[in-house]
Protein backbone atom coordinates (compact mmCIF):
# COMPACT_ATOMS: atom_id res chain seq x y z
CA UNK A 1 0.00 0.00 0.00
CA UNK A 2 1.20 3.42 -1.15
CA UNK A 3 -0.40 5.19 1.91
CA UNK A 4 -3.03 7.04 -0.15
CA UNK A 5 -6.31 5.24 1.14
CA UNK A 6 -7.91 6.68 4.25
CA UNK A 7 -7.98 5.16 7.10
CA UNK A 8 -9.51 5.86 10.90
CA UNK A 9 -6.64 6.19 13.45
CA UNK A 10 -7.56 6.52 17.13
CA UNK A 11 -6.16 9.68 19.16
CA UNK A 12 -5.27 9.25 22.69
CA UNK A 13 -3.90 11.38 24.91
CA UNK A 14 -1.47 9.54 27.67
CA UNK A 15 -0.45 11.47 30.82
CA UNK A 16 1.55 10.58 33.32
CA UNK A 17 2.68 11.62 36.67
CA UNK A 18 6.70 11.39 37.44
CA UNK A 19 8.00 8.49 39.79
CA UNK A 20 10.48 8.81 42.80
CA UNK A 21 11.21 12.22 44.12
CA UNK A 22 9.49 13.87 41.23
CA UNK A 23 6.24 11.89 42.18
CA UNK A 24 6.27 13.12 45.85
CA UNK A 25 6.75 16.87 44.88
CA UNK A 26 4.14 16.52 41.96
CA UNK A 27 1.73 15.12 44.95
CA UNK A 28 1.82 18.21 47.06
CA UNK A 29 1.74 20.35 43.67
CA UNK A 30 -1.64 18.32 42.40
CA UNK A 31 -3.29 19.18 46.26
CA UNK A 32 -3.15 22.84 44.07
CA UNK A 33 -3.92 22.17 40.92
CA UNK A 34 -0.55 22.59 39.32
CA UNK A 35 0.86 19.09 38.81
CA UNK A 36 3.56 18.40 36.63
CA UNK A 37 2.96 15.78 33.99
CA UNK A 38 4.32 14.00 30.72
CA UNK A 39 2.37 12.99 27.44
CA UNK A 40 1.95 11.32 24.77
CA UNK A 41 -0.04 11.08 21.81
CA UNK A 42 -1.12 7.35 21.23
CA UNK A 43 -2.18 6.94 17.95
CA UNK A 44 -2.15 2.79 16.01
CA UNK A 45 0.12 1.34 18.81
CA UNK A 46 2.75 3.37 18.74
CA UNK A 47 3.11 6.77 21.29
CA UNK A 48 3.90 9.96 19.84
CA UNK A 49 6.33 12.32 22.41
CA UNK A 50 8.86 15.28 22.57
CA UNK A 51 12.24 15.83 24.35
CA UNK A 52 15.51 18.23 23.84
CA UNK A 53 16.22 15.47 21.40
CA UNK A 54 13.34 15.77 19.31
CA UNK A 55 9.71 14.26 18.46
CA UNK A 56 10.11 10.21 19.01
CA UNK A 57 7.97 7.06 19.44
CA UNK A 58 7.94 4.28 21.37
CA UNK A 59 5.22 1.55 22.46
CA UNK A 60 2.25 3.08 24.41
CA UNK A 61 2.53 3.62 28.51
CA UNK A 62 6.41 3.06 28.46
CA UNK A 63 7.96 5.47 30.41
CA UNK A 64 11.32 4.56 31.46
CA UNK A 65 14.74 5.91 31.38
CA UNK A 66 17.02 1.93 30.82
CA UNK A 67 15.34 -0.54 32.86
CA UNK A 68 13.83 2.20 35.77
CA UNK A 69 10.41 3.59 35.11
CA UNK A 70 10.38 7.77 34.80
CA UNK A 71 6.46 7.83 35.40
CA UNK A 72 3.38 6.38 35.52
CA UNK A 73 0.73 6.26 33.99
CA UNK A 74 -2.74 8.77 35.19
CA UNK A 75 -5.12 8.44 32.37
CA UNK A 76 -5.92 7.43 28.70
CA UNK A 77 -8.24 9.94 27.15
CA UNK A 78 -9.74 9.22 23.85
CA UNK A 79 -9.68 12.63 22.03
CA UNK A 80 -11.34 11.61 19.11
CA UNK A 81 -10.59 9.55 15.48
CA UNK A 82 -8.43 11.18 12.30
CA UNK A 83 -9.57 10.22 9.12
CA UNK A 84 -6.85 10.12 6.26
CA UNK A 85 -4.32 8.56 4.51
CA UNK A 86 -1.05 7.58 5.69
CA UNK A 87 0.89 10.38 3.77
CA UNK A 88 -1.67 12.79 5.04
CA UNK A 89 -0.65 11.54 8.89
CA UNK A 90 2.88 11.44 8.49
CA UNK A 91 2.34 14.83 6.86
CA UNK A 92 1.27 16.81 9.57
CA UNK A 93 4.03 14.49 12.08
CA UNK A 94 6.57 16.15 9.68
CA UNK A 95 5.63 19.52 10.02
CA UNK A 96 5.02 18.79 13.81
CA UNK A 97 9.35 17.46 13.88
CA UNK A 98 10.07 21.00 12.17
CA UNK A 99 8.36 22.92 14.86
CA UNK A 100 9.41 21.17 17.95
CA UNK A 101 13.20 20.43 16.06
CA UNK A 102 15.90 18.57 18.61
CA UNK A 103 17.23 21.25 21.46
CA UNK A 104 14.38 23.26 21.12
CA UNK A 105 12.89 21.61 24.64
CA UNK A 106 11.65 24.55 26.88
CA UNK A 107 10.23 23.38 30.28
CA UNK A 108 7.33 26.19 30.04
CA UNK A 109 7.59 27.33 26.30
CA UNK A 110 8.32 23.96 24.41
CA UNK A 111 7.48 20.83 26.26
CA UNK A 112 6.32 17.60 25.64
CA UNK A 113 2.23 18.34 26.78
CA UNK A 114 2.62 21.57 24.11
CA UNK A 115 4.01 18.90 21.25
CA UNK A 116 0.92 16.32 22.75
CA UNK A 117 -1.70 19.46 22.68
CA UNK A 118 -0.30 20.41 18.95
CA UNK A 119 -0.56 16.88 17.71
CA UNK A 120 -3.67 16.50 18.87
CA UNK A 121 -5.24 19.61 17.81
CA UNK A 122 -3.71 18.87 13.98
CA UNK A 123 -5.22 15.44 13.94
CA UNK A 124 -8.83 15.82 15.73
CA UNK A 125 -9.62 19.50 16.23
CA UNK A 126 -9.13 19.50 19.83
CA UNK A 127 -6.67 19.28 22.43
CA UNK A 128 -5.11 17.79 25.57
CA UNK A 129 -6.96 18.68 28.72
CA UNK A 130 -5.98 22.03 30.01
CA UNK A 131 -4.78 20.63 34.11
CA UNK A 132 -2.24 18.69 32.16
CA UNK A 133 -0.04 21.89 31.32
CA UNK A 134 -0.93 24.14 33.81
CA UNK A 135 2.13 24.26 35.69
CA UNK A 136 3.99 25.43 32.58
CA UNK A 137 1.58 27.86 31.92
CA UNK A 138 2.24 29.50 35.59
CA UNK A 139 5.65 29.07 34.77
CA UNK A 140 6.02 30.90 31.92
CA UNK A 141 3.87 33.36 33.01
CA UNK A 142 6.40 33.95 36.06
CA UNK A 143 9.40 33.33 33.77
CA UNK A 144 10.56 30.72 35.81
CA UNK A 145 12.27 27.08 33.93
CA UNK A 146 12.87 27.89 30.60
CA UNK A 147 16.08 27.57 29.05
CA UNK A 148 15.99 31.02 27.37
CA UNK A 149 16.35 32.24 24.06
CA UNK A 150 17.15 30.10 21.33
CA UNK A 151 20.50 30.72 19.24
CA UNK A 152 20.06 29.91 15.86
CA UNK A 153 17.43 28.64 13.88
CA UNK A 154 15.27 27.63 17.03
CA UNK A 155 11.32 26.86 16.18
CA UNK A 156 8.72 29.20 17.67
CA UNK A 157 6.73 27.83 20.46
CA UNK A 158 3.87 28.59 17.74
CA UNK A 159 1.96 25.04 16.91
CA UNK A 160 1.71 24.14 12.83
CA UNK A 161 -1.51 24.89 11.83
CA UNK A 162 -2.31 21.16 9.93
CA UNK A 163 -5.83 20.35 9.46
CA UNK A 164 -6.17 16.70 9.21
CA UNK A 165 -8.78 15.83 6.10
CA UNK A 166 -11.71 15.10 8.32
CA UNK A 167 -12.80 14.79 11.93
CA UNK A 168 -15.09 12.31 13.02
CA UNK A 169 -18.21 14.36 12.84
CA UNK A 170 -15.95 17.76 13.86
CA UNK A 171 -16.21 17.00 17.71
CA UNK A 172 -13.99 15.70 19.78
CA UNK A 173 -15.49 12.55 21.58
CA UNK A 174 -15.43 11.71 25.29
CA UNK A 175 -15.89 7.81 25.65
Amino acid sequence: SLGLVGSEMCIRDSVYTFAGVGGRTNSILSSLSLGLHHSGVEVSGREFSFNDGGVFQTRPHECTRGDEPQCVLKESKFLGVHVGSTNEFNGVLNELRRAFPPGSYSLTGKNCNHFADAFCRALVGCGIPSYVNRAASYGRWLNFGNKGYQIGDGASSEAPKAKPASVSDGQCIER
